[in-house]
Parts: C-alpha cells; sequence; structure tokens
C-alpha cells in the first residue's frame, strides 16, 4: 500500500489539470483517480479478481489520433478523481476505515469458501496494484504529451506569441500550430489563466514585503526604512487591477 500511494503522489501531481496543461490531461487524471480508488478497496479487488470485468481496454474515440482507457467499466469509484486527489493530499482517505472494515467482514464469511484459492493467488494479488500502477503510468504517459506553451522562453519554446484579449506574452515550439491549430482559442485561455495565477503569487510576496518592512520600520522607529516601504511599487498588483478592470 505505501507504495501505491507513493505512486499514486507522484502520477496525481504529474497529471493534475491545474498543472499540465496537455491534450487530453483531465482523462487521464481521472484514470488515475478511479485506479487508485480501486487499488485501495479491497471489495472493488475483490471484484476484479472474480469477474475480471475491471480490466482497462483500449477503444477508438471518433476519428480523433488518440485512444481513451476504460477504467470504469465494472468498478466505478465512489468518489471523483478531484475529491481523491484532495482528500489524500489532505491528509487520510475517509473510506478507508469503512473499506477496511468491509474487506474484514467479506474476508470471515468467505474465508473457508476461499481458503484454498486465495492462498494460490496470494503472491499475484500482492503483486497486483504495483503492476497495475505501473501500467497506469506507461498509459498515462501515452495520453499526456508536453505542456502547449511556456510563459518564458526556454529550451524548444522559442517562438513568441501573444494572446489577443489581455495581450500576455508566450512561447511555443514550431510545430504548434500543425498540433494545436484547431485548439488555439482553449490554448491561449490556459495562457491567461496561467499568467494571472502567477500574478497573484506575485502580488501576494509583494504585499507581504511591503507589510513587513513597514512593521520593522515601526518597531525600531526607522524613518528611512518607513518611507522605502511606502515607496516600494507593486508591480504585479498593479497589473491585475488593470486586468479587472478591463
Amino acid at each position: 500500500m505505501k507504495t501505491l500511494k507513493k505512486e499514486y503522489r507522484k502520477l496525481a501531481l504529474q497529471l493534475h489539470p491545474d498543472k499540465c496543461h496537455a491534450p487530453h490531461a483531465t482523462e487521464a487524471f481521472k484514470a488515475l483517480g478511479n485506479a487508485y480508488a480501486v487499488l485501495s478497496n479491497k471489495d472493488k479487488r475483490d471484484q476484479y479478481d472474480t469477474y475480471g470485468s475491471a480490466s482497462p481496454s483500449p477503444r477508438r474515440r471518433g476519428h480523433s489520433d488518440y485512444f481513451e482507457y476504460d477504467y470504469n467499466r465494472g468498478f466505478e469509484s465512489d468518489f471523483s478523481a478531484e475529491e481523491i486527489f484532495n482528500m489524500f493530499f489532505g491528509g487520510g482517505f475517509p473510506g478507508e476505515q469503512i473499506h477496511r472494515r468491509r474487506a474484514h467482514f467479506h474476508q470471515q464469511q468467505h474465508r473457508h469458501e476461499h481458503a484454498h484459492e486465495q492462498q494460490a493467488y496470494s503472491p499475484l494479488l500482492q503483486l497486483f496494484p504495483l503492476i497495475a500502477m505501473l501500467i497506469l503510468g506507461l498509459v498515462a504517459q501515452f495520453m499526456v504529451s508536453e505542456p502547449a506553451f511556456s510563459l518564458h522562453q526556454q529550451g524548444k519554446y522559442n517562438i513568441r506569441r501573444e494572446t489577443p484579449e489581455l495581450h500576455v506574452p508566450y512561447f511555443v515550439k514550431s510545430d504548434f500550430l500543425q498540433n494545436y491549430k484547431s485548439q488555439l482559442k482553449r490554448v491561449e485561455q490556459q495562457v491567461e489563466d496561467e499568467y494571472i495565477q502567477q500574478l497573484r503569487m506575485q502580488c501576494y510576496k509583494e504585499q507581504n514585503q511591503r507589510d513587513t518592512m513597514i512593521y520593522r520600520a515601526r518597531i525600531y522607529q526607522d524613518i528611512d526604512l518607513l518611507k522605502r516601504a511606502e515607496r516600494m511599487t507593486l508591480d504585479a498588483c498593479d497589473r491585475l487591477k488593470q486586468i479587472y478592470q478591463h
């Protein structure tokens, strides 16, 4: 279970839609959340071992060039992928105790009936969560490509573009239009959303720095420090005001 949680942490942070702007990242994140919910639930794992209906199956979606993996068939999760993410990183999975009690009852109920079968398949069942997470990691790598853009010029992202609404500069690779021409509006909205988020963080730092200087100036009665704090510009905060007044 420790290995399962470790792998989930790594993949969840990598695939979360707020961090990953690549195509189909949302689908991969949902698949990851559902897989973790199932693998951490003894009853659902037993259902898989009994019926074999929970195995991921690739299917073609419309006329697109990628496969969509159906992780929901036969073992739907009790929580959404976002709820699982929040509960996991917030310090615990509320359903764990319930799942443990249900698993314990299930184990007592069928102990004599399946004792021989469990003994035969025990090594495979112990390896199943790790194998499933490794397979899911490989699937996620195929489903999620590199980010479509960067707010800073770096590496392959050396072609400058600008959003039409807020005139936010961003950088793309040479094949950007070839891959994202039909999704240009969505990508540019992501550019502006990420830009505003960075401005908010920078504005908070600027305000905190100024407030700290004012506090120190008053504590130590430093007139020069107080004047410097009052003259300090809050560039990120000013830019945010311009955007919200737009």
